[in-house]
């Protein structure tokens, strides 16, 4: 069993700082919104590396072949827990009324709003193509700059959250949607269920199968063109050994011909000197 992996204790703050963003949103703009939730993810990067309160994130482990079933479904049970703790954790900053929405989300005693306002279908294909796209984007390796790429690649993939959020919630992250949404009115459990938890997980999972085909068709293809370049070397290779002996061979017959030239004209002087003499 590989050792665990700290989701369990990053998951309750994580969760806690995305309770946060709604405040941001409503109170400071989208633009805020995008660069908050642009800098918390990037600090997640950086501090809790190797961690995550995404249980997409132990779906994209198992798909690896790192960490069993076993192991996946446990992580995500801690993942669940800490988020449960994260609210409540929320709850008791909240009461300290550092900021009006704080006090009002407080002493709230409606009943919340679900944010999925398009047809389950939509809602369900918005949240795959979202996760997909963030599964493919951090898998690849674009430069060996490792912190400059993860900043890029999320503040592109935070602004199709801004995009999106007034359509699914836009969270890619089932643990965040059900932290947050889950029993709400305007969807039922079932719903919720497909489109914050089979639609991200089933994402991630083909995501990787797409990283994993193009991959191995890249490296195909680099293999049949190193391949080639090594038969072209081969032949080039040959023919300058085979120019080289007939060089070699022309030369040798040249040697013997001014050899056979040289005698001819030794016997013509000798001949000539007995005539004289």
């Amino acid at each position: 069993m590989s050792p665990p992996d700290g989701s369990h204790i990053c998951s309750m703050p994580l969760q806690h700082s995305s309770l946060e963003n709604t405040q941001i949103s409503r109170y400071y703009g989208m633009f805020a919104y995008w660069l908050t939730l642009t800098t918390i993810s990037m600090i997640s990067v950086i501090t809790v590396k190797g961690s995550s309160s995404n249980p997409c994130a132990q779906m994209l482990q198992y798909a690896k072949g790192t960490i069993t079933l076993k192991e996946m479904l446990l992580r995500i049970a801690s993942q669940i827990v800490g988020g449960l703790l994260s609210y409540q954790y929320a709850r008791q900053f909240w009461s300290l009324g550092l900021h009006p929405g704080h006090v009002m989300r407080y002493h709230r005693t409606t009943r919340c709003v679900s944010d999925l306002t398009v047809p389950l279908p939509f809602g369900f294909t918005i949240e795959f193509l979202l996760t997909m796209f963030d599964v493919v984007c951090g898998l690849l390796v674009i430069t060996p700059y490792y912190l400059c790429e993860s900043a890029v690649k999320l503040g592109i993939s935070c602004y199709f959250v801004t995009l999106g959020l007034h359509l699914t919630g836009m969270y890619g992250n089932p643990l965040n949607a059900t932290n947050q949404t889950f029993g709400c009115d305007g969807i039922t459990a079932v719903e919720h269920f497909i489109v914050y938890w089979m639609g991200p997980l089933s994402a991630t999972l083909i995501g990787y199968k797409l990283h994993h085909a193009m991959r191995e068709s890249r490296l195909r293809s680099e293999r049949a063109l190193h391949k080639e370049r090594n038969l072209v070397l081969a032949n080039d290779d040959s023919e300058v050994k085979d120019k080289a002996k007939a060089s070699k061979n022309g030369s040798e017959e040249k040697v013997e011909l001014t050899k056979g030239h040289a005698g001819k004209v030794r016997v013509r002087r000798n001949a000539s000197r007995a005539k004289r003499a």
